[in-house]
């Protein structure tokens, strides 16, 4: 439903804009929440995209017009994870965190990218985050390939 909002929002600005309206200019905040609007609409364009470039371009648009959005910072990490950029992976992860600290799967994709960089003590830490924020998938830790760095750590048995 909020998406729904969202794009009905952005549209009728865009409509608005196109005409000139002089009301919506004047109301305050009106450039914040057309921005607000359009960096959402672009998040959407962006996780609806199959083709890593263009997903990747949209979520860098999103994050442009407000660099407040959670959503987009937590999917191009993952983004850039999954093509073997943990280093742009695990910044934009560790700002949705700062932004939001509620993301459970930020802190489990995380642990995900120390443990593959074989930074053990960090991989831990952030996978008990990510369990204290309420990840209870417990059957994948075990069995999945990027902790296999740290699956027979003693501090995570």
């Amino acid at each position: 439903m909020k998406i729904i909002l969202l794009n009905f929002i952005a549209f009728s600005f865009s409509v608005l804009n196109l005409f000139g309206s002089d009301k919506v200019k004047e109301f305050k905040g009106t450039e914040d929440l057309r921005k607000q609007c359009y960096a959402y609409q672009f998040y959407l364009f962006g996780i609806s995209e199959t083709e890593y470039e263009a997903r990747l371009d949209w979520f860098k648009k999103a994050i442009k017009l407000n660099s407040n959005l959670a959503c987009a910072y937590y999917n191009r990490g993952t983004l850039y994870a999954s093509h073997d950029d943990f280093k742009n992976g695990a910044d934009d992860l560790k700002k949705t965190l700062e932004l939001d600290d509620s993301y459970t799967y930020a802190y489990y994709n995380l642990a995900c990218i120390e443990s593959l960089e074989s930074r053990q003590e960090e991989a831990i830490a952030n996978l008990e985050k990510a369990m204290i924020k309420g990840y209870q998938k417990f059957d994948k830790i075990l069995n999945d390939p990027d902790f296999k760095n740290i699956i027979n750590n003693p501090k995570l048995l």
